[in-house]
Parts: C-alpha cells; structure tokens; sequence
C-alpha cells in the first residue's frame, strides 16, 4: 500500500495493519479496508488456520468488527469489508444482523452490497453461503440504507 501510494503521488496518507479493536472510540477513520475471519464451526476444521474462525455462525466476529466501525468511522467515512455471509429462508443472515443492529444503536449508515458469488455454497445444515462485498457509508442522517449494488474487481499482484 505504501509503495502504491508512492508511485501514485498520493500525499497525506498512513496506512495502518493493526488489529480493529487496539483503538480507542476516539481515534477516527476515513476508510477502513477488511476482511474478517469467516468461518462457522462445520466449516472450521484442523485443517483450517485458527484465524479463519468467524464464530460459532461464521457471523459472530464481522458483527463484532461492525459495532466497532460505527465508533471509529468519521463522518463521511467508509469501511470496505469482503467476507461470507450466509442465506437462511432466502434471507441475508448478515444483511438482516446490520440493519438490527444498527436500530438499535441508532447508527444511520448506507450500506451497498453484492454478492461476489453467483451461486451459493451449500452446507450440510440446510444453509447457503455466498461472498459478500459490503461497503458501509457513515452518512451521518436519520434513515437507513440497505442497495444492492454492482461492482467491478479488479485483483492484480505486484512483486
């Protein structure tokens, strides 16, 4: 990220690879950029880094991240977050946990979603899983909202 931002000429910029929850509710960001341990308890076995642990739903830890964000977002800021979110009765698990979360702590963020996945992953509970990218928007206004947007990626490796 340094070097890119480097060779881009952008100016005024830190980056910071730290763990979410080292700062205060007083430190404040323009963007946060993440992608959180995803991992429920079927999908977690021996064979999977500890780190890709997201709780017992796979869920847990990516709430836990957002409830964070909405303390250290500055106003206008975004968080970026690619992780895996599950379908139960045709329903966004993850989708559904934000929105009640964020009326119950009276945070009015936008959020844009879409899923990075066209078909879902099945698992053996009954439940789909599929790859979401959100980005939430602290807008700063009494209203809520939840889009579906479309988004382009483009992932290239420098060495």
């Amino acid at each position: 990220a340094n070097i890119n931002s480097y060779i881009n000429s952008v100016p005024n910029i830190k980056f910071y690879n730290k763990d979410i929850f080292i700062y205060s509710d007083k430190n404040k960001f323009d963007l946060i950029i993440m992608n959180p341990p995803f991992l429920d308890d079927i999908s977690c076995d021996e064979s999977k880094p500890i780190d890709s642990y997201g709780g017992k739903e796979g869920l847990e830890f990516t709430i836990k991240v957002i409830k964070k964000i909405f303390k250290i977002l500055k106003n206008k800021g975004e968080a970026h977050i690619i992780t895996r979110t599950y379908i139960k009765y045709r329903e966004d698990q993850l989708l559904k946990k934000i929105a009640v979360l964020m009326d119950l702590n009276k945070k009015f963020f936008e959020i844009d979603y879409t899923y990075l996945t066209k078909s879902a992953e099945k698992s053996t509970k009954g439940t789909s899983y599929k790859m979401i990218y959100l980005i939430l928007k602290n807008n700063n206004r009494n209203k809520i909202k939840i889009k579906k947007g479309n988004y382009i990626f483009s992932l290239s490796h420098h060495f």
